[in-house]
């Protein structure tokens, strides 16, 4: 019982966790219902909610970006270490010989780069030139020049080193390919100097029966072959000393060759049909130049599957001497690839006689116009525009004098068809496009085109509604966009901004597949920038 004057108690006083006086909190709890937290301690929760995601996303982020550091250095590593297998795997030889007699102004030659590009076969136990090129880069690099060299032309072979105790040969006269067999790639060297009167600072020397390989490696090479390079036995199916017996036929105009194909170009060329070696050199120097533009895509270069297997086939037939490097080498595939027809002049040693023969010799010779190739030669150190080109003497085979003449004329060729496709599939790549949301269009559609030779860029959804598919082009792309819609029954073109430079195709609900479309072999003049 209390006693009189106390305070009373509160009511929590026989609760034994009570501290003090009741709350809202603490009648809330007595009803059963959840105590009510301050705002404060709300927002403190919110908070450390918030610092918990975002310490998440800050881990993920790095765990991503680790993983693409990781995959960035890998890929690094690989370009890396396939540079550097090729640059120790080129044979290297010791044949400039920039300080030779026979070079003209040679201070006016030291911006300039010119590279002997050298074709050999296996002859037996040796080896054989079988295409020499000089290419000459000057020093605003803005054009170039490439000159064949005659390989049967008579010259006055010089006194060459050979072996390792530095023993000269003998000079002597003969043809321009017997100095590759007399003194090795650096008589080679020397003769071409004395010559053109051009500082060769670059040697540059391929198996060519490697280059059927490289071919494969990159799937095919596109290439528009002129007629005048072509001969009776390429287009037909007969081969011509091939052990199968079967030989496919290279088209004239453009196409993409396959490995075949290329072995049959390289094959050699009747002498009666090519006196002087000059169509063999162009062929095998016009499939140099387009195996390298080819190998220089960036798909090509991004793809290591395809890059291996061509760099495997480059590093065992390739030799270069030890100045040039790698990235030399590059630099002129890059300029080759970028110089167009009007930049990239292409010539010929001007001819006097195409059957020399000279006094007590059962050989015959081409015989070079010493003046006219003077004045050529020094155009091109000079960096100035080549003068005229006499025409050439007549290189076909004397008529037998039993045979009557011939006075019938060839008949005339038809007129050319205004309508005709110019372009061939395989030098258009497009990009397609799902116009209509249907899963799978697109990669149906850009199979289809594939398969006509066709090459495909981006496949992607651009949504429009349409039924007819459209050809989208720029307007230096129309011929090419004619030959797409010829592809593609139910199609219109289009002119206006296109996706990374190549031709859009956004497929609409009635495309049905692609047909073939043939392209006449155009001529000659059709294949610009053809090297």
């Amino acid at each position: 019982m209390p006693t009189e004057g106390r305070p009373r108690q509160s009511d929590r006083s026989d609760d034994p966790w009570s501290t003090g006086p009741l709350t809202v909190s603490d009648l809330l709890a007595k009803s059963g219902q959840p105590p009510v937290r301050s705002s404060r301690r709300r927002v403190a929760a919110r908070q450390a909610v918030v610092q918990v995601s975002r310490h998440r996303v800050r881990r993920t982020l790095a765990v991503v970006m680790t993983v693409l550091v990781a995959l960035l250095a890998s890929t690094a590593a690989y370009y890396v270490g396939l540079f550097f297998y090729l640059d120790g795997a080129i044979d290297r030889v010791d044949v400039l010989a920039e300080d030779s007699p026979g070079i003209i102004s040679p201070e006016a030659q030291d911006a300039a780069d010119n590279y002997l590009i050298v074709g050999t076969e296996a002859d037996g136990s040796a080896e054989r030139v079988t295409s020499a090129v000089v290419a000459h880069l000057g020093p605003g690099r803005d054009g170039a020049v490439l000159v064949s060299l005659p390989l049967t032309a008579f010259v006055d072979v010089p006194a060459c080193p050979r072996g390792a105790q530095s023993r000269l040969t003998d000079p002597y006269g003969g043809s321009l390919a017997s100095s590759y067999a007399a003194g090795g790639a650096g008589c080679l060297v020397r003769s071409v100097q004395q010559l053109t009167g051009m500082r060769i600072n670059h040697y540059v020397q391929l198996d060519l029966g490697r280059l059927p390989g490289m071919v494969d490696a990159l799937g095919g090479v596109p290439v528009c072959i002129p007629p005048e390079m072509m001969s009776d036995e390429l287009m037909s199916d007969e081969m011509v000393g091939d052990e199968t017996g079967d030989q496919p036929a290279v088209p004239a105009g453009a196409s993409v060759l396959d490995a075949d194909q290329v072995r049959a170009l390289l094959a050699d060329v009747d002498p009666d049909l090519d006196p002087t070696g000059q169509m063999a050199t162009d062929r095998q120097r016009l499939l140099l130049a387009s195996t390298l533009r080819e190998a220089l895509r960036v798909a090509n270069l991004a793809n290591p599957i395809v890059l291996t297997g061509f760099i495997s086939e480059v590093a065992n037939g390739l030799t270069l001497d030890p100045v040039t490097t790698l990235g030399a080498l590059k630099d002129l595939g890059d300029k080759l690839g970028e110089f167009t027809a009007g930049d990239t002049v292409q010539a010929s040693v001007p001819l006097a006689q195409v059957r020399y023969q000279p006094v007590g010799s059962d050989q015959s010779f081409a015989l070079i116009d010493d003046q006219a190739s003077r004045e050529m030669f020094l155009a091109i150190i000079g960096d100035s525009d080549l003068p005229a080109i006499p025409p050439g003497p007549d290189s076909s085979p004397a008529p037998d004098p039993g045979t009557p003449p011939d006075d019938s004329a060839p008949p005339p060729l038809p007129p050319p068809d205004p309508n005709a496709l110019t372009v061939a599939p395989a030098q258009i790549t497009v990009n397609v496009f799902n116009g209509i949301g249907t899963p799978g269009l697109a990669t149906n559609a850009a199979a289809a085109l594939t398969a006509q030779g066709f090459r495909v860029g981006e496949i992607e959804n651009q949504v429009t509604g349409a039924v007819e598919s459209v050809v989208r082009y720029a307007p230096e792309q129309f011929q090419a966009a004619r030959t797409v819609a010829a592809a593609v029954p139910n199609s219109v073109l289009q002119e206006g901004a296109t996706t990374g430079g190549f031709i859009d195709l956004i497929v609409g609900s009635s495309f049905d597949g692609a047909v073939p479309v043939v392209v006449p072999s155009p001529p000659a003049a059709h294949c610009p920038g053809a090297l």
